[in-house]
């Protein structure tokens, strides 16, 4: 944290930059820029005008630039998100901030796309993510009572924000990036997770023995899988909703949402190795359509524009494409023993493990392998940067990540 003091008319006023410096992480999204202004007694300054001023190229969410004024909250805070700019690497730009005529600056750096190599983490992930904003490889040690989740920086591979001794099934990283909700197995509760601060809050569910779960567009409820069926949390008022009941079924199948947040996708296993999507409208929260039965699925995958889905049967040996509206197969290709599926940010490549020690790409137009990377082991979890410039591949029996130059 950095502390300018400003000299007003009349008293002494201190402007905080908060969690500097700022970073534009790939794909241009910058870390959120906050403020927190007191008085010369430490009492905060609520309802102040506060001028911004970031760099002509970047855009406010509203998509206006230059200078702007905001109000700081009743609590004397002001936090501006949803700021983009060029992603360049090695270019360094500042950020000014205006209370009652004095001015203060803060740097803004636009990251690199991430350090490539392994990345040791002490413990077998899975599963792993990446953060919305590109800066933090999100790797789980899932445990009834002795897990680990760690926040590394995708540009250093340092550690950040680790929690110890946890009851976590799953998890999932917000869209604004600063906050995880975590699922628990043989749990009544879901932990939320301030990554600024370390804050943890728990919200108590009545639902039981939570699996996979994504939180919506806005990033306020979650949408968790439990034993029985599918269920909607906010987040705030700690209220949730229970969606739909489904039966039994294993909680480790994943939560798919649609990067428009109109569509929630879940994928239902039993114990007969048979498996089915349900789709769900996110307006209403009511279910819109349940698939035909099918084998026991290894891998899922959602294209960005929400129009496909890409299931991997390991068994069968086959990558499967449905369409996200009928939930019907369209399309099959054969591919080597195909386990965990990641999607690119462009939807143009598709990549797939296999237990061959091998990562393929294929092409979602041809489904043709364009490309394939040998890897260090077995892969269990695959995830990819915002930008789509690095894949994060996670073992079923080793102790780091290894992290590869797609492009």
């Amino acid at each position: 944290m950095k502390r300018y003091t400003l000299v007003t008319a009349g008293m002494k006023a201190t402007l905080e930059f908060l969690n500097t410096p700022y970073r534009v992480a790939p794909l241009g999204r910058l870390t959120d820029i906050e403020l927190k202004l007191v008085n010369e007694n430490g009492d905060f300054i609520k309802e102040a005008k506060v001028y911004l001023t970031i760099p002509n190229n970047f855009k406010y969410a509203d998509g206006s630039t230059g200078r702007r004024e905001f109000k700081t909250s009743l609590f004397g805070e002001l936090k501006v998100g949803g700021v983009t700019g060029p992603d360049a690497p090695s270019t360094a730009y500042t950020i000014k901030a205006e209370y009652d005529g004095k001015a203060v600056n803060a740097k803004l750096n636009v990251t690199a796309r991430g350090k490539v190599g392994d990345l040791e983490v002490g413990f077998i992930s899975s599963p792993i993510a990446v953060s919305p904003d590109g800066t933090k490889i999100c790797a789980m040690n899932a445990s009834n009572t002795n897990g680990r989740l760690v926040m590394f920086d995708t540009a250093s591979f340092q550690a950040g924000t680790t929690v110890e001794m946890l009851n976590g099934n799953n998890f999932s990283v917000a869209p604004d990036s600063n906050h995880v909700v975590i699922s628990g197995s043989y749990s009544y509760a879901l932990t939320n997770i301030n990554l600024a601060t370390g804050e943890q809050d728990s919200i108590r569910v009545s639902s039981y023995n939570h699996g996979a779960c994504a939180w919506d567009v806005e990033g306020r409820h979650v949408y968790v899988v439990h034993g029985v069926g599918l269920t909607k949390v906010d987040t705030i008022t700690k209220r949730e909703k229970r969606i739909f009941e489904m039966g039994s079924s294993y909680v480790d199948t994943p939560v798919l949402r649609s990067v428009d947040g109109r569509r929630v996708f879940i994928f239902v296993s039993n114990f007969s190795n048979s498996s089915l999507i349900r789709s769900f409208d996110t307006s209403a929260d009511a279910l819109i359509r349940t698939s035909a039965s099918f084998s026991s699925v290894s891998g899922f995958a959602l294209s960005p524009d929400g129009i496909h889905i890409y299931t991997s049967f390991n068994a069968d040996r086959k990558i499967k494409v449905f369409d996200s509206v009928s939930l019907s197969e369209i399309r099959s290709v054969d591919a080597s023993k195909p386990g965990a599926l990641a999607m690119s940010p462009d939807g143009r490549l598709l990549f797939f493990a296999s237990e061959e020690m091998k990562v393929s790409a294929m092409d979602t137009v041809s489904l043709q392998v364009v490309k394939t990377f040998n890897v260090a082991g077995d892969p269990k979890s695959l995830a990819l940067s915002p930008c789509g410039s690095r894949l994060y591949v996670a073992y079923k029996a080793k102790t780091f990540i290894t992290v590869i130059q797609v492009e």
